[in-house]
């Protein structure tokens, strides 16, 4: 199970993948080949394989909550594999808590 074409974390997970130290040329392609499904929503999937209806996922580490955690056996991505999401924010011309919104 992965994330549907268009959804940030299915390119995160495809750059995990394609890392340097990743197997073979031909092991993203490989892993591809095995999604059984993909859905847009990140959290329905790691309560998926809490549930059993999956047997593994990439998801946000957000999104391993303390109702499914004791249900999921999770495995961290070495952190020279990993692909850190970044979220950019900006304030609005028009905010009426113009510092609020800075800070």
């Amino acid at each position: 199970m992965l994330a549907a074409d268009g959804v940030p974390i299915a390119e995160y997970t495809k750059d995990v993948l394609a890392t340097p130290t990743s197997r073979t040329g031909d092991f993203v392609q490989r892993v591809l080949d095995k999604v059984a499904f993909r859905e847009a929503n990140v959290r329905a999937w790691a309560v998926r394989v809490a549930l059993g209806e999956a047997d593994a996922t990439f998801v946000y580490q957000s999104d391993v909550t303390e109702d499914i955690c004791d249900r999921l056996q999770v495995l961290e991505i070495l952190k020279e594999l990993n692909v850190l999401a970044t979220y950019p924010v900006a304030t609005v011309e028009r905010s009426q808590n113009p510092g609020l919104a800075r800070e």
